[in-house]
């Protein structure tokens, strides 16, 4: 059974072996290539987005705004984390969010 592992920018193909549960590398793991690549592409839009967002911080609030009425530190970080690429860039992101003179306390 093949599975894609992800996490952090990581992508890797495992093929698990009932028997041993071990996983072996992605090459022997047929077309999850394309998988693997199409997560690539969406880690690069999340980076780009969340540098989008760093650079012009309104436009996290504006796109939650048309959704809901009120927004908590939650939905700002659930946001955030979704349209940002790694811990780095999401820390600067919700650091340029909340710092947004817009925002009631």
């Amino acid at each position: 059974m093949c599975k894609l592992i992800t996490g952090h920018g990581k992508i890797r193909a495992l093929i698990w072996n009932r028997r041993t549960r071990s996983g072996l590398p992605e090459q022997e793991c047929p077309g999850m290539a394309l998988e693997a690549e199409r997560l690539a592409e969406h880690a690069d839009i999340a980076r780009r987005n969340g540098a989008k967002i760093i650079a012009s911080p309104g436009i996290a609030l504006e796109a939650i705004k048309k959704q809901q009425a009120t927004i908590t530190e939650r939905d700002l970080a659930i946001f955030v984390y979704r349209h940002s690429g790694g811990k780095e860039q999401f820390d600067a992101a919700m650091h340029a969010v909340k710092m947004q003179r817009i925002l009631l306390h």
